[in-house]
């Protein structure tokens, strides 16, 4: 399976450092395959086919953030094995 990640800088509209809730937001996306937090980084693991603006508009952030593309490694698509994500439970 290949995919590529994209660095996000986000803020919470409501609260500036709260943007932990986005990875709900995000993680329920088909094209996405994870989502890691640091901070206001945010960095989504897309899956082959998807474009992170496509993400973005699918979910609504924008209503509760604002989120800003700060970094794609689109060149450097990488193989990786197909594990189920959404098996895990979110907190």
């Amino acid at each position: 399976m290949i995919m590529h990640s994209v660095k996000l800088l986000v803020e919470g509209k409501g609260c500036g450092s709260c943007v932990a809730p986005i990875k709900n937001h995000l993680i329920k996306h088909p094209g996405v395959y994870g989502v890691h937090l640091r901070g206001r980084i945010v960095i989504v693991i897309l899956r082959d086919g998807y474009r992170v603006e496509e993400v973005l508009k699918d979910t609504n952030v924008s209503m509760y953030y604002w989120v800003k593309i700060i970094g794609n490694d689109s060149e450097g698509l990488e193989t990786m094995q197909d594990t189920p994500a959404r098996t895990y439970k979110l907190f």
